[in-house]
Formats: structure tokens, sequence, C-alpha cells
């Protein structure tokens, strides 16, 4: 979703980095779009109270960058915090389980701990106090941006009265809106909001006995057992029964565009941190919103067998 550059962009940047127990490395490229809008978090040991356990995640970002640096700076401190607070309901005076109680929380705690820290990052986009950052993380707009864009609008809203413009181009015509509220409200820097700006958020906890995958949005983790291939994530799309029921009851809409069905006509995924002019009815709760954010938890028991995992933003499939 956005506007593209004539030619992509096919610079790749790698880190590496792990533990006697893990290795891990990350190899990011920009692509088409105008900006990188992916980031990502790998981390073998966050340490304290989740002491030996890992953190993998990949914020596949739509609509520009604030989203998904937002929340590579901001996702580890909210589980952490999370994680104590159930270690402290969970564990009483008990010391030592509260110091390292990443490890020895059950799954379905962690369950429950993933699902409100995807639901936190909500709430601090939503926060004021937090505009600055988001709009720093947008970086400077572009010279003479806002003038071109709102020029190439004026001139496809009068090819498109004329019953001129193809799908595909009205299409474009949206998404150039989308990023010219962007750069506006950037412009204007303690007041931007991201709500036409998100991520998809595929984020894996490694722990000594288990897997735990949470997964909003489109963005996938596989891992490799044994030469195959098994999935710890399944995709969100907008035309899935579950999924289209929840956005019709919200008030929402699908429309049919080539490239498949698009919420409200704009966004081809249903689930995502971030574009919070789809999450503004009050009366309901964050997993019930035109797109929310509540992720699906998959937790799957290591073997000797598990040979390595992978987490992207794209399509991961077939056998390792």
């Amino acid at each position: 979703m956005g506007a593209l550059l004539p030619k992509p962009v096919t610079e790749k940047s790698s880190e590496v980095g792990g533990t006697e127990a893990v290795r891990w490395s990350a190899t990011a490229m920009q692509g088409w779009r105008m900006d990188m809008e992916d980031a990502h978090i790998a981390i073998a040991d966050i340490t304290e109270e989740l002491a030996g356990v890992g953190l993998y995640c990949v914020f596949d970002g739509h609509g520009g960058k604030a989203v998904s640096s937002f929340c590579k700076a901001r996702f580890k401190d909210e589980l952490r915090e999370l994680t104590q607070e159930v270690g402290r309901a969970k564990f009483g005076k008990n010391k030592n389980a509260k110091r390292k109680c990443g490890s020895k929380l059950e799954p379905s705690d962690f369950d429950d701990i993933l699902k409100r820290c995807f639901h936190k990052m909500d709430d601090l986009l939503r926060d004021p106090a937090n505009a600055k950052q988001l709009a720093k993380f947008v970086g400077k707009v572009p010279g003479g941006a806002v003038d071109d864009l709102k020029k190439e609008l004026s001139n496809a809203q009068a090819r498109h009265q004329r019953g001129e413009l193809s799908p595909a181009e009205q299409l474009e015509m949206k998404e150039k809106f989308t990023r010219l509220q962007k750069y506006e409200q950037a412009e204007k820097g303690a007041d931007f909001v991201a709500d036409n700006v998100g991520c998809t958020a595929i984020c894996v906890l490694l722990r000594e006995g288990d897997i735990l995958a949470a997964n909003a949005g489109d963005s996938r983790a596989v891992l490799c057992r044994a030469g195959q291939a098994v999935e710890l994530s399944h995709d969100h799309k907008p035309a899935s029964e579950v999924e289209k029921a929840r956005i019709e009851a919200a008030g929402g809409y699908l429309e049919d565009t080539p490239g498949g069905a698009r919420v409200n006509g704009n966004l081809n995924l249903s689930r995502a941190i971030g574009d919070l002019e789809y999450k503004k009815r009050l009366d309901l709760p964050p997993e019930q919103q035109i797109i929310c954010s509540t992720p699906d938890v998959l937790t799957e028991q290591r073997t000797p067998e598990d040979e390595f995992l992978i987490e992207d933003p794209a399509t991961v499939s077939g056998t390792c």
C-alpha cells in the first residue's frame, strides 16, 4: 500500500546475533516502497523477567514506517512489563519465580500477555503523548511532496468524474490520498496520529520447551522440523468467513478489487496494529473492531528434530 519507486532498492542490510543456545540472523531490503516500511526485533535472551526467552518479531508496515518503527521501539518493554505483572499475580511471594517468570509461566498465560501487548500498541498509538515520537519515525517530508500529491489527486479526480480512470488507477488514487494524509500529519509534528498507517505483526517467543507465535495480519512464521515446514501462523484476510463477519458486524464492508477484497475499499488485510481509523467504535472491545490488532497465538512444543525458524512479511511455504 502506498506509492512505488520507478525501480526497487535492492541493497540489503543484515545482522547476526545470539547466545550459546540459539543463533539468529536478519536481512532487510526496501524494495519498491518510497521508504523502508518494515522493522524487526531479534533478541536471543530478553533477560530479567524473561531470562532465557528469545523474542523475534517482524513488523510489516503499510502507509509508511511510523507504526512499524514505533512497535520496534516499544514492544519489548511492554511485553516485559505485562509479563512482570502476570508473574507477580501468579507467584506471589516467591521472589525467585517472579524474577524469571517468563520461563515458568504457562503458554495460556502468554496467550493473554501477547494479546494484551498487541492491544497496548494501539493504546500507545492513540496517546497524544506519543504523537511527537511517531512524527519523528515518519521522518522529513520530501520537499514539495504535499503539493505534488495534491496536484496529482486533483487531476485524477477530474479524470474520475469523466469516467476515465481504470480500476487500477482508482486504487492508486486512494493510496496517494492516504499518503497525502500521512505527510500532512507528519508536517504537524505533535498532532500526528496513526489513523491511516499501520503494520501487521508476527512475534515469536522462543523458550526452552516451546515456541509461541502471535500473528495479526498476513506475515508468517514457519518452523523447519526434520526438513518439513510446520506453520506457526495463519493469514488474516478480509474475505475469510471469520474476518468478514467481524468487519461487517462492526460497520465495515468489503470491496472487490483487482488485487482481492479490500476493507472499506482500502486495506487488503483485516488485522493490524495501527490503522486507528478503523478502530473508533467505542462500544466494541479491541477484538471486535473493523480492523483489529488481536493476534492468534499458536504454541508448538520443541523437539530434537527442530532445525530453524523463519519469519517473513511475505509468503513463506513449502519444504525447508
